[in-house]
């Protein structure tokens, strides 16, 4: 298990001001000699009024971390 607090701050070219963002969640993790798997699922500290309803914005994603050389 791995619990995580991330912080950031995006933008877009089109002039929009930045949005701060900040959630803390908990994930799996999954690794092996050449390859790492993992989920996270996480809370938004910072309400944010552009949620699309994504998996993404509804805490979840997840990675895979392959290593060949």
């Amino acid at each position: 298990m791995t619990p995580f607090f991330d912080y950031g701050i995006g933008w877009n070219f089109s002039g929009r001001d930045t949005q701060p963002l900040s959630s803390l969640g908990i994930g799996l993790r999954w690794e092996q000699e050449n390859l790492t798997v993992g989920v996270q699922w996480g809370i938004a500290l910072i309400d944010n009024p552009v949620n699309q309803g994504t998996w993404q914005d509804n805490g979840f994603s997840f990675f895979v971390l392959s290593k060949p050389f």
